[in-house]
């Protein structure tokens, strides 16, 4: 009888000895089986120091010669590695690079990372991303008109050299230029007002509201410089409104009086909200002589000025509000018993609606704020930008949810809808907020919240929209089908900035945002849109930034940019790039100078907990945090828009790449998410619950897909099939739970998986997995590495062993293997009296004979020539052990010498 053995394959754990194929083992330890035979594997061999100190856990080759490392300390919180993804940038040679796993995510360049630091590389990186800035820029109008005016008139100072413009109701106004008045110069200028010889001066000018752009209910506040002489004469000034038939609705009138010091100029002023009916406004001077002579109270430098509208209502009256239809079922009424706060305005109708308005300027204004609490059975609208007759966009909250609506008149019952943006709110108060933004006579930008007040929750948060401009009145309108079912209004909270000047020349609505650039000439998100001013040609906008940003960023610009509309749309184009410490720039460009659109209106941080960053194939990055799959934009390295996330029902645990494919793996089932640009990406759930054990088990093989450690073994998904379990045929899961797949750290080498493992009793080791057909299989190492890296561009592969780099195989002597057999099972009892080894080199082989399982013969092999064996009774099995770094190429036993080959 004869046995011959081609020691070629690795170990098969799970399967019983004598049922090993014959040319697998029961133990390969160290066993190199690439071409058929057993051979030893070359020593590692040094490559580098570390320079850190700790536990180095992470490892990456930067210019080809210098480690990028990470140690145990400096991790982010729960992460177990830093992944790096160098970005994938047309014509870059600074090697610019992205990690994650740190205490937040990063990038560096050559530059950055390789410096002055004793090695300890990375040297220095950035913040990824680039935050948005939080202040509103701060605008101020390069014009004519005085800085506190806003409502031009004529003649505002006597730089005429006369009262033009000015009517005279009683007495003699008159001018004094500088020198006039002994110890007086004008305020400003070289002119100013006086009363003339007259005991008592009146004159007025009268202005247009509407053309002046001031609206009923509008603040208006005059301003003026006044000065008394010796004499103390007195003076004053007011404002006077009329209606359209030139009746008197209002006024307001400072106190006629002198001011001290004499010959000392003193700013006054006086201020009223516009009433109701109010067409015109006179603005009056008045002058009061002192004794005989001529009145030496002086005014100059007049300014009038429509102030920002801000006007509570305790739902208590109906004053200024405009409701209909009056008498009868439907109706709106005072509620004395109900409210946020009683009282409230309440809608009664039975089929039909019941609506309540008010004028507030809105088309004219740039900007305002519209609050109220809105409780309705049915339904109830909020109505914005509106015409007197109710045609006009609404917010409609009841039983339907909250939806934007179009009316066509207060009468309105059923409208149109525009946008669905909450479920149900029948019987609920809640507090909606609208903040509108006038783009233009035609349009509007409206942002809206919308929160329950039994519970705080926001049902629509900032939702923004683009809505028609109809006229300047808001309201609020209800229907129902039962008069029982009524609607409330409370607390109601009208805000309106006040326009800025007119121009003679061609205006327009615009307002400005800005971003910071980081010196890598990444752009973020933009800022909180400034006030919408009234720009022309003639008309610089001086826009004021902060001179400091978030540090840790490389912040080193900032970009300004303005709302320019044209082709029927609206868009924010570049004005300028400044560096960060400038503070002021004077926009004075025409639309047709601005450059490019603003593209980063979506863009975000990546999450503080970003993981597993890589680069896909088709310009963007991937990475995960908790159980969101996080993309970047598409080019854009840096930004990580809220929109592009996928979520997983389970903590996602690591992430890997298949051509354009994603494999995900959680805490459960596994996902693969597909799509060649992140705002297309969409995720599928695989059905095999194999979870994922370790973030660094995974790795890619060719062929087979990514591998990872599950809680059963290694699994391989290639992106098409399910789940395939690699090691069902070599170990068992008790087999394989021994090993600690939790501690698992694997990494690709010339398409083999090579593991390395901690047993939860502190025993290190490794193994290596050839899984392609005709591959070896599994075989074990003695060697542990900490943290590996394997190189493409030169095919080695890099490990860390006692924080030092090591190139598998880059010795020049042999690691010595031990290679056992599977247990041969003899048909019947034999006696073996010879043996033969052949192999390429007998320099260190030692041969090892087991006869019933028990060690029969130790005998160090030195050339093919056939050997006898001991003598010893027959045996019942036999098992066949080789040791040393020789190669071998067969092992045969046999009875008779005749019998070997």
């Amino acid at each position: 009888m004869k046995i011959s053995l081609t020691p070629s394959r690795g170990v098969m754990p799970r399967v019983a000895p004598q049922r090993l194929p014959p040319e697998a083992a029961q133990t390969a330890l160290n066993a190199r089986l690439l071409s058929g035979d057993l051979e030893a594997w070359l020593e590692p061999g040094f490559n580098s120091a570390l320079f850190k100190s700790g536990e180095v856990r992470s490892l990456h080759l930067m210019a080809r010669q210098h480690w990028l490392h990470w140690t145990a300390a400096e991790l982010g919180t729960e992460a177990v590695s830093v992944d790096v993804a160098r970005g994938p940038i047309a014509g870059d040679s600074t090697e610019r690079s992205y990690f994650s796993g740190t205490d937040a995510p990063r990038v560096t360049n050559l530059a950055k990372a390789i410096g002055p630091c004793g090695q300890r590389y990375p040297c220095d990186s950035l913040l990824l991303g680039v935050p948005a800035p939080e202040a509103v820029p701060a605008l101020a109008l390069d014009t004519v008109v005085p800085d506190a005016s806003n409502v031009e008139f004529t003649n505002p100072g006597a730089e005429s050299g006369g009262t033009a413009g000015w009517i005279v109701d009683e007495g003699d106004l008159d001018v004094r230029t500088s020198g006039d008045a002994a110890g007086l110069a004008a305020q400003q200028g070289s002119y100013c007002f006086c009363g003339g010889g007259a005991a008592r001066t009146e004159a007025h000018q009268t202005l247009l509201l509407a053309s002046a752009h001031v609206f009923p209910q509008q603040m208006l506040e005059l301003k003026w410089w006044q000065a008394s002489g010796p004499a103390g004469s007195a003076a004053a000034m007011g404002l006077r409104f009329h209606d359209e038939n030139n009746l008197p609705v209002g006024e307001a009138i400072a106190p006629v009086q002198a001011v001290t010091p004499a010959l000392g100029w003193v700013q006054r002023s006086v201020s009223r909200q516009v009433p109701a009916g109010a067409e015109t406004v006179r603005l009056v001077m008045i002058f009061e002589r002192e004794g005989a002579g001529q009145n030496d109270a002086y005014l100059d430098s007049l300014e009038l000025s429509a102030m920002d509208y801000e006007e509570p209502f305790d739902c208590s009256s109906f004053d200024g509000w405009i409701k209909g239809p009056e008498g009868g079922v439907t109706r709106v009424e005072i509620d004395p018993g109900t409210g946020r706060e009683a009282p409230s305005w309440r809608f009664t109708q039975n089929n039909s609606v019941s609506y309540l308005y008010k004028d507030i300027g809105l088309a004219t204004s740039p900007k305002a704020r519209i609050e109220a609490d809105m409780y309705a059975v049915e339904n109830l609208t909020l109505m914005l930008y509106a015409s007197a007759a109710g045609y006009g966009v609404g917010i409609n909250v009841g039983e339907n949810g909250c939806r934007l609506m179009r009316y066509g008149a207060w009468g309105d019952q059923g409208g149109s809808p525009l946008a669905q943006l909450a479920s149900s709110l029948k019987n609920r108060w809640v507090r909606v907020v609208a903040e509108v933004n006038t783009i233009s006579a035609a349009a509007a930008r409206l942002k809206l919240r919308v929160t329950r007040l039994d519970s705080g929750v926001a049902v629509v948060s900032n939702h923004e929209a683009e809505i028609e401009v109809n006229g300047s009145c808001v309201g609020f309108k209800s229907r129902s089908n039962e008069t029982s079912e009524r609607s409330w209004v409370d607390n109601v909270l009208l805000s309106v900035t006040a326009p800025e000047p007119d121009r003679p020349e061609s205006i327009v609505f615009t307002n400005y945002v800005w971003t910071y650039t980081n010196e890598f000439g990444e752009e973020g998100p933009p800022s909180p849109v400034s006030r919408t001013v009234q720009r022309s040609n003639n008309a610089p906008v001086r826009i004021d930034t902060p001179a400091t940003a978030p540090a840790g960023y490389g912040i080193s610009h900032k970009t300004l940019y303005r709302s320019a509309t044209g082709a029927g749309s609206s868009a924010y184009l570049r004005v300028e790039r400044i560096p960060l410490d400038q503070v002021t720039y004077v926009d004075s460009k025409t639309d047709a100078d601005l450059g490019s659109v603003l593209e980063s209106q979506l863009y975000d941080l990546p999450p503080a907990d970003l993981r597993g960053l890589l680069a896909m194939p088709n310009g963007f990055l991937a990475g995960f945090s908790r159980n969101e799959l996080v993309f970047s934009a598409q080019g854009r390295y840096h930004a990580f828009p809220l929109d592009y996330r996928l979520a997983t029902d389970y903590p996602i645990v690591a992430i890997g790449a298949i051509d354009a494919s994603l494999v995900v793996l959680t805490e459960s089932h596994p996902y693969v998410a597909t799509g060649y640009t992140p705002d297309a990406m969409s995720m599928r759930k695989l059905e095999s619950p194999q979870a994922c054990s370790a973030k660094r088990s995974v790795a890619h093989l060719k062929d087979v897909g990514i591998v990872y450690a599950s809680p059963d073994g290694l699994v391989a998904i290639n992106g098409q099939g399910a789940p395939l379990l690699l090691t069902e045929g070599l170990l068992t899961r008790e087999q394989w739970q021994a090993l600690n797949p939790a501690s698992l750290l694997g990494v690709a080498h010339d398409d083999r998986y090579f593991g390395f493992y901690e047993k939860t009793g502190g025993e290190r080791g490794g193994f290596i997995l050839d899984a392609r057909n005709g591959g070896f299989g599994l075989v074990f190492t003695d060697l542990w590495a900490q943290a590996a890296y394997s190189d493409p561009l030169t095919d080695r592969l890099l490990l860390v062993m006692g924080n030092q780099v090591w190139q598998w195989e880059g010795g020049s002597t042999r690691r010595p293997y031990r290679w056992r057999s599977r247990l041969f099972q003899l048909p019947r009892p034999t006696a073996f009296a010879c043996a033969q080894v052949r192999a390429a080199d007998y320099e260190d082989l030692l041969l090892t004979l087991y006869a019933d399982g028990a060690p029969w013969l130790t005998r160090a092999v030195t050339s093919a020539m056939e050997f006898v064996l001991p003598d010893r009774l027959a045996q019942a099995s036999l098992e066949i052990e080789l040791a040393g770094t020789s190669r071998v190429q067969s092992v045969e036993v046999a009875e008779e010498m005749e019998e070997l080959e």
